[in-house]
């Protein structure tokens, strides 16, 4: 017996993005964005997800009181805090699917199906949150810098394919579970030497 098979998988995503800067006499720095992501693998209602993010600077540096320092070309401090969204499942991860079982009658194998996946219309977008403090310095027209950054980051609701007892009849399902935190302090310096 031959048999045939085909498979078509469509995944819809729709973004826009929102944003607004603000630069007063190149000293007070200001961005805020508002991001909404649309993506066809989450379940009704939670098919959508929204993002803002917010950051700040003020060029010291600009200042009138650290005018008389000749070798300074930039002091900026600058703090950020932002979300961002993961939608990276399969494309039909939050519907209850069907898979080809074939089966025999009186000795002829005959086209079945099967449940395969587990429904799960509760399925959200990853979030991953992120703050941020920093501080930039600049000497010699630019021609050595140091940067150093202190952040904290948290994602929450992660995707992951979590695995199910056997005796379910599925071998796991996508949900949202956990949260994982990162934080710690960058420290970068460049040099312009020719």
């Amino acid at each position: 017996m031959t048999s045939m098979a085909s498979n078509k998988t469509i995944i819809n995503n729709m973004s826009s993005i929102f944003n607004i800067n603000y630069d007063y006499q190149n000293k007070y720095l200001l961005t805020a964005n508002f991001r909404a992501d649309g993506a066809s693998n989450f379940g009704k209602g939670n098919k959508w997800g929204y993002f803002p993010s917010l950051s700040a600077g003020w060029r010291i540096s600009q200042e009138e009181f650290l005018s008389g320092i000749s070798d300074l070309s930039d002091l900026k401090l600058r703090a950020g805090w932002g979300q961002v969204g993961n939608s990276g499942i399969s494309a039909y991860a939050s519907y209850g699917t069907m898979s080809a079982a074939p089966y025999l009658i009186d000795g002829i194998v005959q086209g079945g199906k099967i449940p395969s996946t587990i429904d799960n219309q509760d399925l959200k977008w990853e979030t991953s949150e992120q703050s941020n403090i920093g501080l930039d310095i600049a000497f010699f027209n630019f021609r050595l810098g140091f940067t150093i950054d202190a952040y904290y980051k948290l994602t929450k609701d992660l995707l992951y394919d979590y695995p199910l007892p056997r005796s379910t009849g599925y071998g796991s399902s996508v949900i949202n579970i956990g949260s994982v935190r990162n934080q710690g302090v960058e420290f970068s310096v460049s040099s312009k030497n020719l």
